[in-house]
């Protein structure tokens, strides 16, 4: 068995690479992707159309990671992603803490 670890970190690398045929090489023929509420994807099949249209799209694609934890076989992990998209921000999103934002203690006014 490959360690949970090092296919997580292997992953993470080929995204910057964008080759569909490497980023199929990571899942079984049968797996699911979630990503978050936005889509689920199933099967090599959709996985391949999905990592195809990024490598069509995407100019920078790179995952930094921050902290990762390993119990058994599962990864989870926080990280920055950086993606480029047409040369402009596609998306952006923030999480924090917010016991430790200081909003509850000073809001923006």
């Amino acid at each position: 068995m490959r360690d949970p670890e090092q296919v997580v970190r292997g992953l993470f690398d080929a995204v910057s690479r964008l080759d569909p045929d490497e980023l199929c090489s990571y899942f079984t023929p049968d797996a699911v992707f979630v990503n978050g509420a936005s889509f689920t994807l199933r099967g090599e099949r959709e996985l391949r159309g999905f990592f195809e249209e990024l490598r069509g799209r995407v100019q920078r694609n790179e995952f930094e990671v921050l902290n990762l934890a390993v119990s058994g076989d599962v990864v989870l992990t926080e990280r920055i992603d950086r993606v480029v998209v047409d040369g402009r921000v596609a998306a952006w999103r923030d999480y924090f803490d917010r016991g430790q934002s200081g909003f509850e203690r000073d809001p923006v006014r």
